[in-house]
């Protein structure tokens, strides 16, 4: 690792370095790679695959990966978890299970490596659908990768607890995960009720019976039992609280018939639900209107309460809905589109008093992703100090085109022309880079190129404009975002150059490390290089 002031660059063995590592410097090799966090690597990095092929020569002579042990696999550490399916069926039998119970923890497994293994999982443990809770448990995170097999889950009693332990403090849940759990939950509640239906079969039964030996007296009670069950009572106050955000998954119909009482008591639940249909937002949004009034009688503290089904309402109620800066951040990700963020702020600004150029850095942060919705001339009067100071929490959401320019002229303002950005100023303005045109865009300096963030790699415009030197210093993750309509408009020589930073090129194998950048820092750095230093310290005496 070198260090110039405030910026480390990371030298990580080219595949070609790794290949060639002796054999006597195997003990060490795989006692370090057990310690190493491969999870500061790029995922597309070459070098990956490279450490673990080394790794297994180290571990069994050629291909031939039979005489592997138990304890051979376990010296893998995280290299275990970059293990092909080809390569795992050469092991035997019990290590190809122990292989695979080990897996199951893996944090990531290579996108490319998946359906193999999710068939060799199925071929070894045989399906999913007749495992048991345990079994479930220990191999359930494999059955999570692929939302076939997800959805294909058994809708068993204990399904449901086992899935909430295997996703618990999971960030992200795939739409296939939370509609079976929606389903689970949903069925084991219809159970509880389909109880009392298989009395009232039982009833129609008895009848039958009755009828015969003439046992009115017996009969008449049985049939004071229910037979029928409402919508309003499938959506239970318990269900709802109880499903969370997963209440996306009610179909607009069934959300109409819920009675005006049990809104009211989880208007709070449901408006936290962030990704609704418009039909269901539609039902919602006159629900609203039905139990709380019309829009202009809503109370700041109504509006909290609703959340996500504003998001119902017409751009006109938007702008009439007496929006507070507060409330902001909890509808942040509904899901807005260019003409509602416009509405909202205006909402927003005309409940709060607010003018474009008066906003203050803690105005600006407030407002979020809302500031799109400012015109163009609102964008002129910004305070440029103001969105200096705030331009840190600004980046992680993208305006339409035209609010991304305006954007990027705030920035120029702020920070000089795009010739001058710095890996700092990059990794900063987050989103905000896409709105550069294709002079300002082919400007800036090829070493920035790899702090682009992965997402905003594929909103790029003017993609043909990169010099092969840029489009080789974006490295193995962000080439790999480039969509095919970027790629269709480049030249062999940038389509070349592309496929190099894809791979790996030989100048392209470190990757600076910035003070101060989120999961840059200098702890990731070192929790990266201890584990290789003695590696390192071998090539130079190679």
């Amino acid at each position: 690792m070198k260090c110039n002031g405030s910026s480390c660059h990371v030298h990580c063995p080219r595949p070609g370095k790794v290949g060639d590592l002796p054999d006597s410097v195997c003990p060490v090799f795989l006692d370090k790679m057990q310690e190493a966090d491969l999870s500061s690597l790029p995922r597309r990095l070459p070098s990956r695959p490279a450490l673990t092929r080394r790794a297994l020569r180290c571990l069994a002579e050629g291909p031939n990966l039979s005489g592997l042990t138990v304890e051979d696999v376990s010296s893998l550490g995280l290299l275990l978890c970059e293990l092909q399916a080809s390569q795992l069926l050469r092991m035997s039998f019990d290590v190809l299970k122990f292989s695979l119970e080990q897996m199951a923890s893996c944090q990531h497994i290579p996108q490319r490596h998946r359906a193999e293994i999710i068939q060799l999982v199925k071929s070894t443990f045989g399906d999913s659908s007749s495992w048991s809770p345990e079994m479930m448990e220990a191999l359930g995170p494999f059955v999570l990768l692929d939302d076939n097999s997800t959805s294909a889950l058994p809708n068993k009693p204990w399904m449901k607890d086992v899935l909430y332990s295997l996703t618990s403090g999971q960030q992200y849940t795939s739409n296939a995960l939370r509609k079976k759990i929606f389903h689970l939950t949903t069925s084991s509640n219809a159970a509880g009720r389909n109880k009392g239906s298989d009395i009232v079969q039982e009833t129609g039964d008895a009848f039958i019976q009755c009828t015969f030996l003439f046992l009115t007296c017996i009969c008449v009670p049985l049939f004071s039992l229910p037979a029928t069950r409402s919508v309003d009572e499938e959506l239970s106050v318990q269900l709802i609280e109880e499903l969370g955000m997963n209440n996306v998954y009610w179909t607009h119909t069934q959300l109409a018939g819920m009675s005006n009482e049990i809104f009211l008591t989880t208007l709070e639940t449901l408006g936290a639900v962030c990704d609704y249909g418009d039909d269901q937002l539609a039902e919602l949004s006159k629900k609203a209107v039905e139990v709380l009034g019309p829009v202009s009688q809503m109370t700041e503290s109504v509006v909290m309460q609703l959340g996500c089904i504003t998001r119902g309402f017409s751009d006109a109620d938007l702008e009439e809905l007496p929006f507070s800066r507060d409330a902001l951040e909890d509808i942040e990700k509904c899901g807005w589109n260019t003409s509602q963020r416009e509405a909202v702020w205006r909402g927003v600004a005309q409940h709060e008093n607010l003018k474009a150029q008066q906003l203050e850095a803690a105005d600006m942060v407030a407002l979020r992703q809302f500031i799109c919705g400012l015109n163009s001339s609102e964008f002129r009067q910004l305070n440029v100090d103001a969105f200096k100071d705030a331009v840190g929490s600004l980046n992680d959401f993208h305006c339409c085109p035209r609010g991304a320019q305006q954007l990027k002229r705030l920035a120029v303002s702020a920070f000089g022309n795009p010739n001058t950005w710095t890996e700092a100023h990059v990794s900063e303005l987050g989103y905000i880079i896409i709105g550069l045109n294709s002079s300002e865009l082919a400007s800036l300096d090829s070493a920035v190129f790899s702090f682009i963030g992965e997402c905003c790699i594929p909103l790029i415009l003017h993609f043909d404009v990169l010099s092969v030197a840029q489009l080789e210093a974006l490295g193995p993750d962000n080439a790999a975002m480039v969509t095919s309509e970027q790629q269709a408009s480049l030249s062999d020589e940038q389509l070349a150059a592309l496929e190099r930073a894809v791979i790996g090129s030989p100048d392209l194998t470190q990757r600076a490390e910035l003070s101060g950048s989120p999961s840059l820092n200098v702890e990731g750095i070192s929790a990266l290089v201890k584990p290789f230093l003695l590696l390192l310290m071998g090539f130079l005496l190679l």
